[in-house]
């Protein structure tokens, strides 16, 4: 019985749905040389190559999201070592701004900050005590759930 050459392995490999770099890991042949052999061959991925790319993309969007995470620890501690400590001109600067963005301005007496990240909420209450005078009996705060909420989750 002959025995198949490494080009003939390889274009049964690829008929049966192998990547490049999975027959190359196999036989021991450059990538290079096995898109010359297998230019001709058509290429539909197997549940195992499908698998493997699925793997690679998890891999890669974990990696990128710990980037990320890192990126954002080092800017915050950059833009704190810039931005330095706040004056009260920067928190009446800071505290209009987020009652513009996230403050509710119906007419009534009440005034109100919503946002669901709790140190958003901590600064507006600075922004309060500090530059509006407010004392701690005037504030009533509120969590509002929806329905959908998994309360498990939280």
């Amino acid at each position: 019985m002959k025995s198949l050459s490494l080009k003939e392995k390889a274009i049964n490999y690829r008929k049966r749905g192998y990547s490049y770099s999975m027959i190359s890991g196999k036989l021991g042949l450059a990538k290079g040389t096995l898109s010359y052999w297998l230019q001709e061959v058509p290429y539909k991925p197997n549940k195992e190559v499908i698998k493997r790319i699925g793997l690679a993309r998890m891999k890669s969007a974990q990696f990128k999201h710990n980037q990320k995470i890192v990126n954002i620890a080092t800017m915050r501690k950059l833009a704190k070592r810039e931005l330095g400590k706040l004056t009260k001109r920067d928190l009446w600067l800071l505290g209009v701004g987020l009652y513009l963005g996230d403050g509710n301005k119906s007419s009534g007496e009440s005034v109100r900050v919503i946002n669901s990240d709790p140190e958003i909420i901590k600064v507006a209450m600075g922004w309060f005590r500090e530059i509006c005078g407010l004392k701690n009996k005037n504030f009533t705060p509120s969590v509002h759930l929806y329905p959908d909420i998994n309360m498990k989750r939280l």
